[in-house]
């Protein structure tokens, strides 16, 4: 494009998100049942055998934390109101409080769907978004509802790099 049009066009070069290598995992759904916000405590995957009477959050895709909120989600819990507030505050400080073994913060903010988003489409959304850490991403088996015995695990796979951490460790560049 320079060599065709040169001097004759402003040229912008642009991402909507950086890449970073991702070393560790980290299972949602397991540290949501060592925590015991997700039962029962031998859980293994939250579509085979979570127990929805005694689960007051979950994880599912990538990055989102959903409250199993009573009148939303058909074996609802956690009572709409004060106490689903209650428990956001709690689940977003005790997230992002996760060290790994070397000391480094695993998750570097949780955000709020609800002060992030507008629109119709915003009740599809997670409650929670978990912005990981750069070298961290959700594990494997979190986005597809699964759990591991471990909460944190090394990322085997070839595939080592991505954009699903906090917006801030992946920003875009112009």
């Amino acid at each position: 494009v320079v060599n065709r049009y040169g001097s004759r066009a402003t040229i912008f070069v642009m991402s909507d998100h950086g890449f970073a290598n991702f070393g560790r995992q980290f299972n949602l759904n397991s540290w949501l049942r060592e925590f015991g916000y997700l039962g029962p405590p031998g859980c293994t995957s939250i579509m085979t055998d979570a127990d929805w009477s005694v689960t007051s959050a979950y994880g599912l895709g990538i990055n989102g934390l959903y409250l199993n909120l009573k009148g939303r989600e058909r074996d609802g819990i956690v009572e709409p109101g004060e106490k689903a507030e209650e428990l956001l505050a709690e689940l977003k400080e005790r997230l992002e409080a996760v060290v790994d073994v070397n000391g480094e913060r695993v998750i570097r903010n949780v955000y709020r769907s609800d002060r992030m988003y507008s629109g119709k489409a915003t009740a599809l959304a997670p409650d929670l978004i978990v912005g990981y850490a750069r070298g961290y991403r959700a594990s494997w088996e979190t986005c597809l509802g699964d759990l591991t015995p471990d909460v944190l695990l090394d990322n085997t796979s070839s595939w080592s790099a991505d954009h699903c951490a906090d917006a801030l460790e992946v920003p875009g560049v112009l």
